[in-house]
């Protein structure tokens, strides 16, 4: 038998050799005990896990035992004895007293199948076959289930196909409710808590939804298409539901008639509200987030579902006239933020929460804080000199767009009321006077339809949508229009009116591709304003959806016979890297690196997050599988050792970071306090091993206590991190690098920044984080490696 963790950032394993797959084993609720009856059914052993190898037997003079049992609580321990004459009895033993539990059961008939202590310590749950029709093999259906009193074996029937729920702790029947729909009732067993009732969508019977431990039951999930690979788990505690994506083919191709396949392989565990889910697969255990399901919110005759959150946290919601956020796993309300309506204001969900608000000529930009809704920034964006009445409706009056560059703290390009503006993103402050485009009737179209992207790695630049649908590249720092790459389109004109150009840019902010209306796909160098590359013909395809980290360009189509495809182009070659398929459609799409979160706001709560790089499968793959793994999935199972560190031979050997999404870069981000005070930043480079600088350690050599903390991931509550050891590698100088191995285990959800060797390090961009005096919350910077190697700051830095 093997004993392993299934969370954590190492696996714990541990392997009891004298138990075998032909022992009967029995597992107390809290999981500390382990009780099992060897393949001879000779005696009862029961184990502390927390020190397995101290087994102790309990006293039994029967000639055969077996059935081991918890009660639900784990106070007790029940097995059944076959004396030398074939007499059937059951033991119950108290393991706080150590002591036999006397009862007035008498011997059972031999048509006993299974009997289950209950909370009450006079009640015992029995299923038999009943007086009639010895014969048949016992089922749920047509087996007999009674409550036995232990004082003096008086018997009460239960309605026919109850099953035994939570250890025994209650019991479970179901009603058909139509079109393969259940009504479950679980009722408890020795306490005045009131029945859970709740639906469940399956033809098949009540008991084979039933999870191994009785806790949750598993059904079909409606959220979406049937033929999804989902499921809605529900507590039977309280009746709360969850759903949860699984592997392809872990359900049958058509559960509304079939039901699940791998029932005995799929189990429930974690603290009541956050279930996670564990499934049997190829070989492998996998560990599934589930995720609350929330109502629906109707608004003016639209329903409109919660938007996830880039770190998959939070659940962002529109309620009544405000914003909800609600915890992803258990679906507990966490703030709410009135006077945010959808037919007032607009709002977008990324790491926090940002809203615009129209105040009659103007648009107010705030940024909000997840979970806590608490106001980051606020101010107003610039207007005209006759400023058109602002609308959060498309083409009924002003709108806004607003894109902020790549590093967190570049401009903030913003056109509202057809003014162009380079903003810092804190203050709000214009960087440089604002440049109003268009007269006229193009005046109009700049200011009721804004449409703009920031042009990565060029502080202050855009491409925006003309009124001739050609994309014009400004600077809007100086109000200069750089050039102009013509499109197909005209959206003022003919039967495709408002119908926008399809662009995007790539990550250095030098080519751009471009979906024209004859469905190809156009890449123009945004330096010269010249075409590149060939045509590539996309008939599928609705729009570019954006670049993901490896560089790829996300193209979103449409699958047949319905559905929607992402497919990868690599720029390197301009061909087809690689497609992603999914059931149903989608009409918003995000990109945050290794992954496209799609969803659907309108009619349906649709939503997915799907890997588009290696990178990301790898990590997707090992964020449910988490521990343990099969030999196959093994490089999920620990972080790959780090590259070794070495002394820098010349000026371009040299190991950089090039990470352009800051969130992967958080999740090796760590803050370093020494003596009580924030010291520095340091990073991951290895497992249990941090990363840096001689400098931010200094107080410490005179003896003042290091720890350090992930202040981009953790609450401000969670436990430090301490220092095992520090190792130089090399003299490390006041300046140096240093190394220093962790005393405590890493919480799951870091990951090592990914490194790489690069040829030239000079005119690339840079993001740093740091934590100057008074900034102990982080403070990021951007800016420029110049040809001396220099780092020269972005002009938005402060």
């Amino acid at each position: 038998m093997l004993i392993t963790a299934v969370s954590g950032p190492e696996p714990g394993r541990t392997e009891l050799t004298d138990l075998g797959p032909d022992h009967q084993l029995a597992i107390s609720p809290d999981g500390r005990q382990l009780a099992d009856v060897p393949p001879d059914f000779s005696a009862v052993h029961i184990r502390d896990l927390d020190a397995p190898a101290q087994v102790r037997t309990l006293p039994s003079a029967a000639a055969q035992v077996g059935g081991p049992r918890f009660s639900p609580g784990g106070e007790r321990l029940m097995w059944l004895e076959v004396d030398a004459a074939g007499v059937l009895s059951l033991v119950v033993w108290d393991l706080r007293s150590n002591a036999r539990v006397p009862h007035g059961l008498g011997p059972f008939a031999p048509d006993l199948e299974a009997a289950w202590l209950t909370p009450d310590p006079n009640l015992l749950l029995v299923r038999d076959h009943g007086p009639t029709d010895p014969g048949i093999t016992t089922t749920t259906e047509n087996s007999r289930l009674t409550l036995r009193s232990l004082a003096d074996g008086s018997v009460q029937e239960l309605p026919a196909g109850s099953s035994v729920v939570r250890g025994g702790a209650a019991v479970a029947s179901c009603t058909p409710a139509g079109n393969d729909e259940l009504e479950l009732t679980v009722a408890p067993v020795g306490s005045s808590e009131a029945p859970v009732h709740t639906g469940l969508r399956s033809s098949t019977n009540c008991n084979r939804l039933l999870t191994a431990g009785g806790d949750f039951a598993i059904s079909q999930s409606d959220s979406g298409d049937l033929r999804r690979d989902a499921v809605r788990v529900v507590d039977l505690r309280d009746g709360t539901a969850h759903d949860v994506d699984l592997v392809q083919g872990m359900v049958e191709d058509h559960p509304a008639t079939s039901g699940l396949t791998a029932m005995a392989s799929i189990n429930v565990a974690g603290p009541p509200g956050e279930p996670v889910v564990l499934a049997a697969h190829h070989g492998a255990v996998l560990r599934f987030a589930t995720r609350h399901d929330l109502d629906d919110t109707e608004i003016n005759g639209l329903v409109l579902r919660s938007t996830v959150s880039d770190d998959g946290r939070y659940l962002v919601s529109h309620v009544d006239d405000g914003v909800a956020v609600h915890d992803a796993g258990s679906g507990a309300l966490l703030a709410q933020l009135p006077g945010v309506a959808p037919d007032t204001s607009l709002l977008s969900v990324g790491s926090g929460l940002v809203v615009a608000r129209p105040e009659q000529a103007s648009w107010t930009l705030t940024r909000y804080e997840l979970p806590s809704l608490r106001t980051i920034t606020s101010y107003r964006l610039p207007t005209s000199a006759d400023p058109l009445p602002t609308s959060p409706q498309p083409f009924m009056g002003q709108l806004v767009a607003v894109d902020q560059n790549t590093p967190p703290d570049g401009p903030l390009v913003s056109l509202s009321d057809g003014v162009l503006s380079a903003l810092d993103p804190q203050t709000g402050q214009l960087l440089a006077p604002g440049t109003t485009l268009g007269t006229g009737r193009e005046r109009l179209w700049y200011q009721i339809a804004p449409n703009m992207i920031a042009r990565p790695a060029h502080d202050g630049h855009a491409v925006l949508v003309g009124p001739d649908g050609g994309l014009q590249l400004w600077d809007a720092t100086s109000g200069v229009l750089l050039r102009t790459i013509p499109t197909g389109y005209r959206p003022l004109e003919g039967l495709d009116r408002w119908v926008m150009p399809s662009f995007a840019i790539e990550p250095t902010g030098r080519q751009m591709a471009v979906l024209t209306p004859e469905r190809t796909i156009e890449f123009w160098d945004l330096d010269t304003g010249a075409r590149i590359g060939p045509v590539l013909p996309a008939p599928n395809a609705q729009r570019l959806g954006g670049f993901a980290a490896d560089g790829h360009l996300v193209v979103v189509g449409t699958a047949q016979p319905y559905g929607t495809e992402l497919r990868l182009v690599d720029l390197d070659g301009y061909r087809e890297a690689g497609v992603v398929l999914r059931e149903g459609n989608f009409d918003s799409l995000t990109l945050d690196g290794t992954a496209a979160k799609l969803g659907s706001t309108l009619y349906t709560n649709r939503s997915d997050l799907v890997p588009l790089t290696a990178a990301g499968w790898r990590d997707r793959i090992c964020s449910v599988l988490d521990r343990p793994c099969a030999p196959r999935s093994s490089p999920c199972c620990r972080p790959a050792p780090a590259p070794p560190l070495r002394a820098r031979r010349d000026r371009e050997d040299a190991v950089t970071a090039t990470v352009r999404d800051p969130q992967l870069l958080a999740a090796g981000m760590l803050r370093v306090w020494v003596g009580g005070e924030v010291a520095g930043a340091a990073f991951l480079v290895g497992p249990g091993l941090v990363a840096t600088a001689a400098s931010v350690l200094a107080d410490a050599d005179a003896g003042a206590t290091v720890w350090l903390d992930f202040p981009l991931l953790r609450d401000a509550d969670d436990a430090p991190l301490r220092v095992a050891a520090r190792v130089e590698i090399r003299p490390a100088g006041p300046d140096g690098p240093v190394l220093l191995r962790l005393a405590d285990a890493l919480p799951w959800d870091v990951r090592m920044p990914p490194l790489r060797r690069v040829d030239r390090a000079a005119d690339r961009t840079f993001m740093v984080l740091g934590f100057p005096e008074g900034l102990t919350d982080g403070l990021w910077s951007t800016g420029r490696i110049g040809p001396d190697r220099q780092l020269h700051r972005a002009p938005a830095n402060r």
